[in-house]
């Protein structure tokens, strides 16, 4: 009875032993760990209304549109038919809408009517630059406008019978060049979704 009881003593100090040592030499299955608020966590947007996704830094907000956009017209920055995101850190904002074209309009024709709704306080610079967009043609510009204190990279597309524009706002503070930049790294991770 006691040798049973001093093998039984025996094996508990040996499991306490193995699981120590395992620990101690890392041999444990090492856990998942929760993002520190240091690494940036992307977060993915897809648009069921305007039909594409983006994926956007952690510290955008996002506010899907909720209703379609039907004016075709530029209405300010942040529209509520427009899919809204906006940087918590700096004040910049992206703007995202899309409206039916016929099939046969042209991204020039669709760049130069959107151009003729902007409001008269804002002023366009001209002409256009030719980008991609998803690896579809694109035009770019920029705009100003002096009361609002902001400036705007705006971006015409097509895609099928859709004409999608896109309007990066920003405090006057910042540098052009800043904006650029923040603007095509999101605009890289942009696809038009499968029809």
């Amino acid at each position: 009875m006691a040798d049973g009881s001093r093998r039984f003593s025996v094996m508990c100090s040996a499991m306490i032993l193995a699981s120590v040592l395992a620990t101690a030499c890392g041999s444990e299955t090492p856990q998942p760990r929760s993002p520190t608020s240091t690494e940036a966590v992307p977060r993915a947007f897809t648009s069921e209304l305007y039909g594409f996704e983006l994926v956007l830094p952690s510290r955008w907000q996002i506010r899907a549109a909720s209703t379609a956009w039907v004016t075709g017209v530029l209405e300010g920055s942040c529209p509520s038919a427009w899919d809204c995101f906006s940087d918590t850190t700096d004040g910049r904002t992206l703007a995202v809408a899309a409206i039916g074209v016929p099939k046969n309009t042209t991204l020039e024709e669709w760049q130069a009517g959107i151009h003729r709704t902007r409001p008269t306080h804002v002023e366009d610079s001209d002409p256009p630059s030719e980008t991609t967009l998803d690896g579809e043609r694109a035009l770019t510009w920029t705009a100003v406008s002096e009361i609002e204190r902001v400036k705007v990279i705006k971006l015409a597309a097509l895609h099928g019978t859709r004409a999608y524009m896109f309007l990066f706002v920003s405090p006057m503070t910042s540098s052009l060049e800043s904006d650029q930049a923040a603007f095509d790294s999101i605009m890289s991770t942009f696809h038009f979704a499968a029809r």
